[in-house]
């Protein structure tokens, strides 16, 4: 998928890269943000405004498709076969690499616990919403060790091994010795697997038999 903007270049919607056009060889900065539904969010931020999208036209309805279109499937490149192309998947995205982590579905809340290079990430799924997201494990000089606890409340499903802190999905010290810590976010992004590796065929993809929590 392509946007056009109003001098004509066009970018990767999934990259931010400008790919044609006056700033070809540009890239916009990713800004944090996660999938989830607005009862979950509200939860979770109940400060929040909405941003109306409506512009004063009337549309057709069209339902939702059900199925890939045989014009999306035609219009990919070579697929890497190391994943199903339909796979959802979290891509992170680090200076000098990337890396793919296949989400479990059939888990209501899971973390993986992973270290590429230097870096030190923590991986948090809740089911319920769909919702992925990435962070950098260091607090100031404190590496915390992240795992899914079944017992918290749904508005902090993670906890770290140091201090017994609960955090939310969204990366926020909800309760404990860290309450109103924010974890750095991570660079990364949910999306299908075929979309993800097309472009960027390098990516490494996270394996199961690697430390999981």
């Amino acid at each position: 998928m392509v946007v056009r903007s109003k001098d004509g270049t066009v970018w990767s919607a999934l990259t931010g890269k400008a790919i044609d056009g006056p700033q070809q060889g540009n890239t916009l900065t990713r800004i944090p943000s996660l999938v989830t539904n607005w009862n979950y969010w509200l939860m979770l931020h109940p400060e929040s405004t909405t941003y109306d999208l409506f512009d004063g036209n009337q549309y057709q309805v069209t339902p939702l498709p059900t199925s890939t279109s045989q014009q999306s499937i035609a219009s990919r490149t070579t697929v890497d076969t190391r994943l199903n192309p339909d796979a959802w998947v979290l891509g992170l995205e680090l200076e000098n690499s990337q890396r793919a982590y296949p989400l479990p579905n059939e888990k209501s809340r899971h973390c993986i616990v992973d270290n590429i290079g230097d870096e030190s990430i923590a991986v948090f799924w809740y089911g319920p919403t769909q919702t992925a997201t990435a962070f950098h494990r260091k607090i100031g000089d404190r590496l915390l060790t992240f795992y899914a606890d079944d017992i918290s409340p749904e508005s902090a499903p993670f906890k770290d091994k140091e201090t017994g802190t609960r955090w939310s999905i969204a990366g926020r010290g909800i309760d404990g010795p860290l309450r109103g810590q924010e974890l750095e976010w991570a660079t990364s992004i949910q999306c299908r697997w075929f979309a993800w590796s097309s472009e960027y065929p390098n990516t490494t993809v996270y394996k199961n038999s690697e430390s999981a929590q």
